[in-house]
């Protein structure tokens, strides 16, 4: 079952105001977390972060793993989420329960802002001088720069007191991530139907 929810940020200026067709699919195979506070965790991001992301799809079952499986080779069980740059979606798999979702949610939304909505100069700048030799904010944040900087951004939407001691992080998702006026402002998006 698909549910297409339209966000639109009213906060903007007009000139960046974007208006975002997002599809929630599969939602209704699980119970463990309401569709309201899916929508709540995207109203906490700047339109333009979602603008041009298609779907976020529960897939419980890993269906969606089979055709990359045949690409990697193996994907591990442990893996709860990913976003799959060709189709411009986010796949959930099963999940422990609603922080986990939310959470990983919100790190997959991290890959696709950082590979499509910022330009390659703050890309850059993660990767040679705010990734390399800083602190991380968890264990898998240690991965690599662009798992660090999704990590980075989940915790500056979900528990930004966690993110706020490692302050370059912090104002860098602050100042790079969230406040970028070429594009727009964060603040309060409401649905439309």
């Amino acid at each position: 079952m698909r549910s297409v929810i339209h966000l639109s940020n009213e906060n903007e200026h007009p000139t960046n105001v974007c208006s975002v067709r997002l599809l929630l699919t599969n939602f209704h195979l699980q119970s463990a977390v309401d569709i309201k506070n899916i929508i709540s965790l995207l109203k906490k991001c700047p339109s333009f972060h979602l603008q041009g992301l298609q779907e976020i799809l529960y897939d419980p079952l890993r269906q969606m793993q089979q055709p990359l499986l045949q690409a990697r080779r193996y994907v591990p069980s442990h893996i709860k989420g990913q976003y799959l740059q060709h189709l411009h979606s986010i796949v959930l798999y099963p999940f422990c329960g609603e922080r986990e979702l939310l959470h990983t949610i919100a790190h997959e939304l991290g890959h696709f802002v950082f590979l499509h909505r910022l330009d390659s100069t703050v890309r850059k700048k993660w990767v040679t001088e705010i990734y390399p030799g800083s602190e991380k904010v968890s264990k898998y944040a240690s991965t690599n720069a662009s798992e660090d900087f999704a990590e980075s951004y989940a915790f500056y939407l979900l528990s930004p007191e966690a993110l706020r001691p490692i302050a370059e992080k912090y104002a860098f998702m602050e100042k790079e991530v969230f406040l970028q006026p070429t594009r727009s402002k964060p603040g309060e998006l409401h649905l439309k139907a």
